[in-house]
């Protein structure tokens, strides 16, 4: 860019100069010096002329200073909103319930053009998650920060000390960042919101989330015909909350192929502490008789709090003959599936998940060779697969598995949004290579798992309204809509009302099953008690499709006022002529009361009319368009 130069006289400069006097090469005193002889003097010096006295020959002279100017120079406009944003691929920091850490927030700009000043940071916690030290609010410069060896660039790094509250459960919440600054100058402060996040290990409140089967083995990779062995068991509890009550019991044993050695097949842990990992030793024996080398046991977990016992298979390879000869150790070895886990009872449609699995190769003496796997998703009537991969291919490879021996896999899954609650297959197979008697054969196998999949709870409760006008001691009606916009039904719906100064001649109501896309409302008669204020809220309880109770309350608050018509001081009620009959006031009295209940029954009834023509609009509003539209 061309650069233009700008000579600049400083009158600061030029006093500097004549305060120095005759010492500053800038001055000279010569009485026959001309005003051309003085601008020669200030050039040969380097110097710009400023002016020269003929009476006493003084020369002043001062320094060029130059300044370097863009031709074109940028507008400083400010650029209010989004200035700052987190360090792109900064990994998500992580802490675990009942843990304190300091976490690290690394703040970039996010435009190449600023000028900003007076940075504050403000950082607010989700529930779960709070301050140990007074830190939440800070002051930060990314212009005068130093490098840091982690990131590229300028990077001002907010720490906060944060502590996980014990009970903390697992997620990735949201922390906002609202940062305060000015910009080029501009003395009005400017606020903008930078959202953190941070991944908490928390206590799950179902301990089957918690407790896994990690690892089985034998004490020998060749078990003989009525030869005892040992088999264990490798339970681990990764959570922050321990597992009570835990029963471990082996299956499927008999006399005819293996068998518990003077020892029972369950064992019994009072407590799997947070954290932890315990292995177990089941001491067995294998039957003489035996008639299948290949024998499958099975095992079964169960703790307080889990519905349906944690199982796996275990497979034992047994040699017939007593000496090991037996030519049946070259038979063709097989790969199972040990166990999967896909981090709860259900996942969400529309939401990824990590689905770990561990494979094991069955055979006691052969070595499985180049394996590779290819997982699919089975498709049904409705779908071509429930599941696909996010951020990986479906195929891995796997260099050897040894006798007897396991891997684990993991891979990351994306649900369909739109299926089906219900669950769907996937399809693992292997393909490998193993010897056998100096020969490469091959081989290949495949297994199915299950993964129950549900969608997001969608049942929405609009706002309370309110009819006409509340009198003490009469009826008032008030209406509610509801919606279900998920795609499963919820069940057992119940909806009840309670309050302050009030009661509801029906306080509580049974709906039942609400299947997806329809719609009610709830409407129900209150009498308030009392002159003064009147509130309460009506609950709505059901059931998801993962079977949780759901409560949504919506409040509602009026005031009650009393139905007292006082005769007006200043009107003359003639007193009656005859002892019987009522008043003449008592007379205007019922009349009102009468106008005044027809007026209020019609009102209901034109509310009610409308409340219902609301309603049909919103059944007509198609949320859920059939397949194929």
């Amino acid at each position: 860019m061309r650069k233009n130069k700008i000579l600049l006289k400083s009158a600061a400069a030029m006093l500097s100069l004549m305060m120095m006097g005759s010492m500053m090469p800038g001055m000279n005193v010569k009485a026959d010096m001309s005003e051309d002889d003085a601008k020669k003097y200030c050039e040969d010096r380097g110097l710009v002329f400023d002016s020269f006295n003929k009476d006493t020959g003084a020369v002043i002279c001062v320094k060029r200073e130059t300044v370097e100017v863009p031709s074109d120079p940028e507008p400083d406009t400010p650029i209010y909103g989004n200035i700052f944003k987190l360090y792109p691929g900064y990994d998500t920091p992580t802490i675990n319930a009942g843990e304190s850490k300091v976490i690290e927030f690394p703040i970039v700009y996010a435009t190449k053009k600023t000028a900003t000043s007076y940075e504050q940071a403000q950082i607010t916690l989700p529930d779960g998650l709070y301050f140990y030290e007074a830190n939440d609010i800070q002051s930060f410069d990314v212009k005068t920060q130093k490098d840091d060896k982690r990131f590229e660039g300028k990077v001002a790094i907010l720490k906060a000390s944060i502590s996980a509250s014990s009970d903390a459960k697992s997620g990735t919440v949201t922390v906002p960042i609202k940062i305060t600054y000015k910009y080029s100058g501009n003395s009005n402060p400017i606020t903008e919101t930078v959202n953190a996040y941070i991944k908490i290990n928390g206590t799950d409140s179902n301990p089957a989330n918690r407790l896994k089967i990690t690892n089985y083995s034998f004490d020998r990779q060749n078990i003989k015909a009525g030869e005892a062995f040992n088999l264990t068991v490798e339970l681990n509890n990764p959570s922050n909350g321990a597992v009570k009550n835990v029963n471990v019991n082996i299956g499927n044993l008999t006399t005819e192929t293996i068998m518990m050695n003077n020892a029972i097949d369950t064992m019994y842990l009072p407590e799997l502490p947070a954290n932890s990992t315990k292995t177990l030793t089941f001491p067995m024996i294998a039957s003489k008789n035996i008639d299948k080398n290949s024998q499958m046991l099975e095992l079964s977990v169960t703790a307080d709090g889990i519905d349906t016992p944690l199982t796996s298979k275990i497979f034992a390879f047994i040699s017939k003959s007593a000496d090991g000869s037996e030519a049946a150790l070259n038979g063709k070895p097989k790969i199972v599936i040990d166990s999967y886990d896909y981090g709860g009872t259900a996942v969400t449609g529309g939401q990824p998940f990590d689905l770990s699995m561990v494979f094991r190769n069955t055979s006691s003496n052969i070595t499985i060779e180049n394996l590779k796997m290819t997982i699919q998703s089975v498709a049904d009537e409705k779908t071509g697969g429930a599941f696909t991969p996010t951020s990986s291919s479906n195929s891995f490879f796997v260099k050897s598995i040894a006798p007897n021996g396991s891997i684990g896999q993991s891979i990351n899954l994306m649900p369909k949004a739109d299926a089906d609650p219900k669950s769907y297959g996937l399809e693992i197979r292997f393909e490998f290579e193993y010897v056998i008697k100096g020969e490469l054969q091959e081989g290949s196998s495949t297994e199915q798992i299950s993964i129950p999949l549900k969608q997001s709870d969608r049942f929405e409760v609009g706002e309370v309204d309110m009819w006409g006008p509340m009198y003490v001691g009469m009826e008032s009606q008030i209406n509610v809509s509801y919606v279900n916009k998920g795609k499963s039904t919820i069940n057992n719906l119940e909806i009840s009302v309670e309050g302050e100064n009030m009661t509801a001649m029906e306080s509580r109501s049974y709906v039942g099953n609400v299947e997806s896309g329809n719609s009610d409302y709830y409407s129900v008669n209150i009498t308030a008690n009392q002159e003064g204020p009147v509130k309460g809220k009506i609950k709505f309880s059901y059931e998801d499709a993962n079977g949780q109770t759901v409560v949504v309350e919506k409040e509602f608050s009026g005031d009650a006022i009393s139905m007292n018509f006082e005769p007006d001081p200043g009107m003359d009620i003639p007193e009656p002529t005859q002892p019987e009959g009522l008043p003449m006031w008592g007379k205007i009295l019922i009349g009102v009361v009468v106008v005044g209940g027809i007026a209020a029954v019609a009102y209901v009834v034109i509310k009610k009319k409308k409340a219902k023509s609301k309603l049909q609009e919103a059944e007509s509003y198609d949320d859920f368009p059939e397949d194929g539209e």
